[in-house]
């Protein structure tokens, strides 16, 4: 094509030049669609030079840089506009034709079409910013460890690589209205991720790009925002901050597709096939190395499991072997507790009230009864000890214990109760659990030496079976949960670890014996129960303690079962044990009580004996625990021989447990070992007398 040019005044410094006429040629005059008519004479700028992407300024500089320099031809590539407004791309060779005294007459400007051409590099610079988006994202995605990291670095690659407008992704929930939770953004989004309601359910929220390809796990594009229907609820707020169109990538995680990556773009119409299928890799990929950071966390998490679950059980095989060795020890002592007690006891009755042999058999049994208390605290711990079992109301305890601390703490220990209410009542020895508490809510105070405030609450708990599965030995269910929390000093885990063994204590020399915690572990696992501790050095501790609820009604304490002076009798009395000193002390004992007793060491000797004097033997005193033929074994011969037999089952242990089902099955009455006088006396009188 020709387009002339020229200029009706020469420019001085700072003034405009005015282009003159344009003539077109026949070729130029069907590839613009102007007729000569139509075209003599008019300015280029605002014909087919656009005015607003050129401005007319650039054009003016290139005919005066023609005319100062008529020697040298001038190029240039404009976008121009055919009269029917189709925008085209030409490559322009400007020759200057002079004048005799060689001014510029006119510039004979040959154009070459290179719209085809343009449109391709433009093309290749989206597939170009696409694979290096691609690129750049696959670097992330081999070195991201987290998966909310990984979101945001991929939108904001898309955004600055790839030269988008807005990058965002959106998890789809399972509430009642399907709706995408934004997770990651990245670009120019003023307050659109404010204003974003989108939903993956066939509604009018869920019929936009990114919850149809959520819906039908395929890429959806909005070619022109202003033209489709399923834009209509974000169209306004899109075309304020300069949205043109847009493209969502469905994620398909593990066989779900929950997951959509959404691109916006300020252009219409900026998605073509071939970049929709990059994207559509980039998504591919996306969804697989979320995969394999769930992964990775799964199994990261499966071995912190795995770990806890095998310190869990090393900690519970511990304390079980401890537990073994108390018990053992226990028993042992109250053996020899008893013949000391005993003798104690007989002394004690035969010494004269005011000299220094009472005063010294009050020594005695003064001692012997902290031993005993030892001696229970121990068989507490090795889990044998339950001595009173009722259904109880929790929150009863609690505020005893609650009442306890208000009075004996300093002022400045603030005491809070939060109790649920209507909690149903638990099987427990409500001495033991008062006790239990008790301890706990010292050690918190303990640890509060300045100032603090100490909270005991109640409520109801359900474990279920994941929470069973990261804690060994719990089985699911609704229990009690009892929670002590301080705002105390804390510890490290290293001293956490520790605080429920036996003799350990973080206390100076003469303030504790190490035993309180360790005891009460062994009431709440004697309880069914399950207690766990957690702190942070300067952030204080909770205790949780779990107790399984109870079926039935609270129920009423009972009054003492024995009366505190000593019942006499004459009848036979048969005392099986395999204690020597225990079998003596029993004898002494029931002898100044006016009893014929006849001493069997061990079970075998017990019911050889009786067998022999059944007739003359009135009642029998068993052990409960002795070497080849125990307490249980004895009770059955001798009651497959006379079922009328008459036994009292004594034990270092408590009632509950095997001598609680004996009870169930015939024996008549049960005596804490070591005796007392006056309750062994009572429960023989009382059971020869029927």
């Amino acid at each position: 094509g020709v387009d002339a040019a020229r200029p009706e005044t020469h420019p001085g410094e700072g003034e405009m030049l005015f282009l003159g006429r344009l003539v077109l040629d026949e070729f130029a005059q069907k590839f613009f669609g102007y007729s000569e008519e139509e075209i003599l004479g008019r300015n280029v700028v605002g014909t087919i030079v656009p005015k607003v992407e050129t401005g007319g300024r650039d054009l003016e500089a290139i005919v005066a840089d023609v005319m100062a320099q008529p020697e040298e031809y001038g190029t240039n590539i404009n976008e121009n506009v055919r009269r029917n407004g189709e925008r085209v791309w030409v490559a322009w060779t400007n020759k200057p034709v002079c004048n005799p005294d060689g001014s510029v007459r006119e510039i004979l400007a040959v154009g070459s079409d290179i719209t085809a051409l343009k449109h391709a590099e433009e093309e290749l610079q989206r597939i170009n910013r696409a694979y290096r988006a691609i690129s750049e994202c696959n670097k992330i995605l081999i070195h991201s460890k987290e998966e909310n990291e990984l979101l945001d670095n991929i939108c904001r690659i898309i955004t600055e690589v790839g030269d988008f407008r807005l990058a965002w992704v959106g998890y789809a929930e399972n509430d009642e209205q399907k709706t995408v939770r934004p997770v990651a953004f990245a670009g120019h989004d003023g307050d659109y991720n404010n204003f974003l309601n989108v939903q993956w359910a066939d509604t009018e929220l869920g019929r936009g790009p990114t919850g149809t390809a959520i819906r039908t796990g395929k890429p959806v594009v909005a070619h022109i925002f202003a033209d489709d229907p399923g834009y209509a609820p974000w169209r306004e707020k899109a075309r304020e901050l300069g949205f043109a169109s847009a493209a969502a990538f469905p994620l398909t995680i593990d066989g779900k597709t929950n997951v959509a990556l959404n691109i916006y773009s300020a252009s219409a119409d900026a998605f073509d096939e071939e970049e929709i299928r990059l994207l559509s890799e980039l998504a591919s990929d996306l969804a697989f190395g979320i995969s394999v950071i769930r992964a990775r966390a799964a199994h990261s998490r499966a071995e912190k499991e795995k770990t806890s679950l095998q310190q869990q059980l090393l900690q519970s095989q511990k304390m079980e072997a401890i537990g073994t060795l108390a018990g053992g020890i226990a028993h042992d002592f109250n053996n020899m507790l008893a013949v000391i007690a005993g003798n104690a006891q007989m002394g004690l009755m035969d010494a004269e009230p005011g000299g220094e042999t009472h005063e010294a058999f009050t020594d005695i049994m003064t001692a012997s009864e902290r031993a005993k208390e030892l001696t229970m605290k121990l068989l507490t711990f090795a889990r044998k000890e339950k001595v009173n079992i009722r259904t109880v109301p929790v929150n009863g305890i609690l505020s005893e214990v609650a009442a306890i601390l208000k009075r004996s703490v300093p002022k400045k220990t603030a005491i809070k109760t939060i109790l649920c209410e209507n909690l149903p009542p638990v099987n427990v020895d409500a001495n033991q659990i008062h006790q239990a508490i008790l301890n706990i809510c010292n050690n918190a105070c303990d640890a509060m030496p300045d100032a603090g405030t100490l909270t005991i609450e109640s409520s109801r708990c359900s474990l279920d079976e994941e929470y069973a599965r990261l804690h060994a030995g719990v089985a699911p269910g609704a229990y009690c949960l009892v929670q002590i929390s301080d705002t105390g000093i804390g510890m490290h885990d290293s001293v956490l670890q520790k605080i429920f063994e036996p003799f350990f204590t973080t206390k100076g020399a003469g303030k504790g014996t190490g035993l309180g915690l360790s005891i009460t572990f062994g009431i709440i696992k004697n309880h069914g129960g399950h207690i766990y501790a957690y702190s942070e050095p300067g952030k204080g501790t909770v205790v949780k303690v779990y107790l399984p609820f109870a079926e039935g009604a609270v129920e009423e304490t009972d009054a003492e079962l024995f009366p505190d002076f000593i019942t006499r009798g004459y009848e036979t009395i048969l005392v099986v044990d395999d204690e020597e000193g225990v079998l003596k002390t029993a004898s002494k004992i029931l002898g100044k009580a006016g009893y014929n007793v006849i001493a069997a060491n061990g079970g075998k000797k017990g019911v050889a004996i009786y067998k022999e004097q059944k007739d003359m033997i009135a009642l029998v005193v068993l052990d409960m625990i002795m070497p080849e033929m125990d307490g249980r074994d004895v009770f059955h011969t001798l009651k497959e021989f006379d079922p009328a037999v008459k036994v009292i089952l004594s034990s270092g242990y408590s009632i509950n447990g095997q001598a609680g089902a004996l009870l169930k099955e015939g024996i008549k009455e049960f005596v804490q070992k070591p005796f007392n006088i006056s309750e062994l006396c009572g429960a023989i009188r009382k059971v020869i007398d029927g």
